[in-house]
């Protein structure tokens, strides 16, 4: 099995090869946790930019100066492979 700081690792690789929009956008790790029924880590990280969409901010994001979009990572823990990559709700 796989250690916290492993997953967080692979989570962070896997982010940067397939939405590397995301994490050029200031990325940051926010939570870790690990899933009992499912067997694997989900690895939340929040970026500027959420990797795929060129939309303008809306108007309060823009009078508030930031956005910030979350994806959930979530590795298997028994060999570190990836499972899914989800949009975590606001």
């Amino acid at each position: 099995m796989i250690q916290v700081k492993e997953a967080i690792k692979i989570a962070e690789n896997y982010l940067q090869e397939t939405l590397p929009g995301f994490s050029s956008g200031n990325m940051m790790l926010e939570e870790i946790e690990y899933s009992e029924p499912f067997q694997s880590w989900l690895v939340t990280f929040s970026s500027d930019t959420n990797g795929v969409s060129t939309r303008e901010p809306t108007a309060l994001a823009s009078m508030l100066g930031f956005r910030r979009f979350m994806k959930i990572v979530q590795v298997r823990a028994a060999d570190g492979e990836l499972i899914a990559i989800k949009n975590k709700a606001a």
